[in-house]
């Protein structure tokens, strides 16, 4: 079988490896409730999206609570993918298409990055080709972070694909002048401002960089930048056309909580302390992704160093997020993987010819006399540029070596992960080895470390020994949903600050405390103490949403530096339910008092 048909094999085994390892994934963030069900659910977040997207498909409108029109969701695109399942399923169902529908964005961003290599090939900005692709390929569907957002209903495998399209194209564009690539590559990341917009700086600086640092004289390349920027503005023109006319504001809810109200400095500082575990993880991706653009030097592979810097810096600016799985910067690493393999592409293209010039005959053998058959060996001459580089790449790898090595010190299990998962990568590397062995090795080694490096603080929920971040707060959710369900009519209402599988499940009137879907939380000033300081999770006012507008349900009493405990067995009465007691209003009319046994009221 030759090289190329060994790779294609290798790309079929990995891509049937992780459809089988996300339908498991898939199986086990689902669970069986109080009533004897499977339900599925996304992350939390996904849950408000998914809200808009049943209101909107069974003609409520695209509203998180039917007759207000706030627009608490950041990913329209995402919102009307989901409002195709949910026309067509139930609820549980609907929740499962979307997660299914994660499989075929996830391997469309592996082979949209190892068609990235395959570009680069074609132009002459790599040496390499087929095997390095196969390699760029499976870096990039093997990067936790990424598949988890995506699997779990998130925006972040939408936009990485979108993202992927647009400089896939603007790539082409730069090595052919061509402009329908332009043209398709500004269209596409006007597509990824719909999935989120502030991808908005990083489609900007990638449109500019392509056509600026593209063929033609400078007028032309400044013609094509503005025609570029042009077609790409038509997408948030249009958006917000339809924001101001639908929701009556020119910005989302979300932006007026996330952006505004809090200190810049202090947000700043937050965004650096929460990017720091990051970096520490992503210091060798990002090292030899740097190195893959300074070693053999390109303009298109300058490029692609666009975007995984570029969502760091965002991270950092924005104060961080709310959870530490970097949802935001996960849409660069197929970025970086490639660039750290064009690294490995130059040190075998610097190094191997070096070693291939030893020409190795067969040792004479005993009581033979043959002169055709002797040990011919030629060593090369060594400039001192190529040992300078060679030393360089020796402390590289040995470092980047002894820091995994370092981190598997907490026992015999863990190793026994590294093994597992080193394994069944080398099953597949060995599929790509037939021929030309050495730099295939040399550019497997590379990938390996650093998809190891990536992956080591996900390393038990990737390989399945631990649940997925999550799943259990989603169960008692769900649980808590069915006993509000039981318990209420539907003119009852939730308060809750996990606005998403509550609202979702219940079709109850919903109050976000944490003020996504409403403005007047969203307005108020941040509170900068506390655990809750990130952006989006720091600002509410407990009394505004519990004492004066009444929940039937509250989810909770205290958040961040409020604590409204002491009202709690006057207003509210807990409920024994499975999962988490719920708390109701008491006396209330829409609480189905009367089918509730005297022995579940622990507060009578």
């Amino acid at each position: 079988m030759t090289t190329k048909r060994w790779i294609q094999a290798g790309l079929l085994f990995l891509a049937t490896a992780f459809v089988v390892w996300a339908a498991i994934f898939i199986f086990r963030t689902s669970f069986i409730a109080s009533d004897g069900q499977r339900y599925f659910s996304l992350f939390d977040d996904a849950m408000i999206s998914m809200r808009y997207a049943w209101n909107f498909s069974h003609g409520s409108g695209l509203v998180w609570n039917p007759g207000e029109r706030v627009e608490g969701y950041t990913n329209l695109l995402m919102v009307g993918l989901m409002s195709v399942w949910t026309s067509l399923f139930d609820k549980s169902s609907a929740v499962l298409a979307v997660q299914l529908t994660g499989i075929p964005i996830l391997l469309g961003i592996a082979a949209l990055a190892r068609l990235h290599w395959l570009e680069l090939a074609r132009g002459n900005d790599i040496l390499h080709r087929d095997g390095f692709g196969a390699l760029v390929f499976m870096g990039s569907l093997l990067y936790y972070p990424l598949a988890y957002w995506t699997l779990m209903g998130m925006e972040t495998g939408l936009l990485t694909l979108l993202l992927l399209t647009g400089s896939l194209l603007s790539l082409v564009h730069m090595r052919t002048g061509a402009y329908p690539p332009l043209v398709g590559g500004a269209a596409a990341l006007g597509l990824a401002y719909l999935a989120r917009p502030d991808s908005a700086p990083l489609a900007a600086l990638l449109l500019g960089t392509a056509t600026l640092l593209g063929t033609g004289t400078v007028r032309g390349r400044f013609s094509v930048a503005a025609i570029a920027l042009a077609i790409y503005l038509l997408f948030p023109i249009l958006q917000t056309g339809f924001r101001a006319v639908y929701y009556g504001s020119l910005v989302p809810v979300t932006y007026t909580l996330k952006a505004t109200g809090m200190p810049f400095a202090v947000r700043v500082e937050n965004g650096i302390n929460f990017t720091r575990p990051f970096a520490q993880e992503a210091r060798w991706a990002h090292l030899l992704g740097v190195s893959g653009v300074l070693l053999g030097f390109t303009k298109r592979k300058a490029l692609l160093l666009l975007p995984p810097l570029t969502l760091v810096a965002y991270q950092v600016m924005i104060g961080g997020d709310a959870w530490a799985s970097w949802r935001l910067v996960a849409p660069g690493l197929p970025y970086l993987v490639l660039l750290t393999l064009a690294s490995a592409d130059w040190i075998v293209g610097a190094f191997v010819p070096l070693i291939q010039r030893y020409r190795v005959r067969p040792w004479v053998l005993p009581g033979k006399r043959d002169s055709r058959h002797r040990r011919d060996i030629a060593f090369p001459r060594l400039s001192l540029s190529r040992v300078v580089g060679l030393v360089a790449v020796i402390l590289v790898v040995g470092g980047l070596l002894a820091d995994i090595v370092r981190s598997g010190s907490s026992g015999f299990g863990f190793a026994q992960r590294y093994l597992l998962g080193g394994g069944i990568l080398l099953a597949f590397a060995a599929t790509i080895m037939r021929e030309q062995p050495i730099r295939h090795l040399v550019g497997f080694g590379v990938a390996l470390s650093v998809l190891v490096s990536l992956n080591r603080a996900f390393l038990q929920e990737a390989v399945l020994f631990r649940l997925a971040d999550g799943v259990e707060k989603h169960r008692d959710h769900v649980n808590v949903s069915l006993s509000i369900n039981e318990f209420t009519t539907e003119a009852a209402s939730v308060g809750v600050f996990w606005a998403g599988i509550i609202p979702y499940y219940t079709s109850r009137y919903a109050i976000d405390f944490l003020g996504r879907n409403d403005p007047y939380i969203a307005s108020l000033p941040a509170h900068v103490t506390g655990l809750s300081s990130r952006p989006g999770h720091n600002k509410y006012d407990l009394e505004y949403s519990i004492l004066d507008r009444k929940p039937t349900y509250v989810e909770g009493f205290r958040w961040g530096s409020q604590d409204l405990s002491y009202v709690f067995e006057d207003l509210y009465v807990e409920i024994s339910a499975p999962g988490p007691d719920p708390a109701f209003l008491r006396g209330d009319p829409a609480v189905r008092w009367d089918i509730i046994p005297p022995d579940k009221l622990l507060y009578p």
